[in-house]
């Protein structure tokens, strides 16, 4: 989220508080979802909690991604700190409780390790985004340089959408390659 907090102030006219309250909104929501997932694990079963920790998270991230107000990108934020709380607190549990003696340990540190992976590509690609964005900028003519954005995913956009439906499009592509590398590597922010 950190790489479209620019986009995310410009597009909604939020304040600094609100950006501030938007990148806090996950974890808040997460710690009361932590306390709840034992529970809930030990009510429904380990698989099925992980089952809603992803459902859960690509509800989240998919209300992020065509959030056209704040309030709802607050929501889908929200959303994902409880799958994220979720996951993190049955998953190695679950690892714990399937896996053999001989590799226990291994497997138990591997969602510690899967988060951490996919923050690192995270890091990476926004770095990257932000990069190609800046030699873009200073290419672009006057105009095109106020609707400027990282376009490595989605290039061809229709030249009579306004800006907003062009942001939402990025903002859409992002939190999908984010989900997707979470998918993969394990569940991050």
């Amino acid at each position: 989220m950190s790489g479209a907090l620019i986009f995310i102030k410009e597009d909604l006219q939020t304040s600094d508080l609100q950006i501030q309250l938007l990148v806090g909104m996950s974890h808040v929501c997460a710690l009361p979802a932590s306390l709840v997932a034992g529970r809930t694990s030990d009510y429904i079963g380990r698989r099925y909690t992980i089952i809603l920790a992803s459902i859960a998270f690509l509800l989240g991230s998919a209300l992020m991604g065509y959030s056209p107000f704040y309030s709802i990108l607050m929501i889908g934020n929200c959303i994902v700190g409880v799958g994220v709380a979720f996951a993190l607190a049955v998953a190695p549990v679950y690892s714990t409780e399937i896996s053999p003696t001989s590799s226990r340990g291994f497997l138990t540190s591997l969602p510690t390790l899967s988060l951490n992976t996919g923050l690192y590509i995270k890091l990476i690609l926004s770095i990257t985004c932000e990069f190609f964005s800046d030699q873009n900028l200073t290419k672009m003519s006057k105009e095109e340089e106020t609707n400027g954005r990282c376009q490595l995913s989605m290039e061809n956009v229709d030249e009579n959408e306004d800006n907003h439906g062009k942001l939402n499009k990025y903002a859409f592509a992002s939190v999908m390659a984010a989900s997707i590398i979470s998918v993969v590597f394990g569940y991050g922010e």
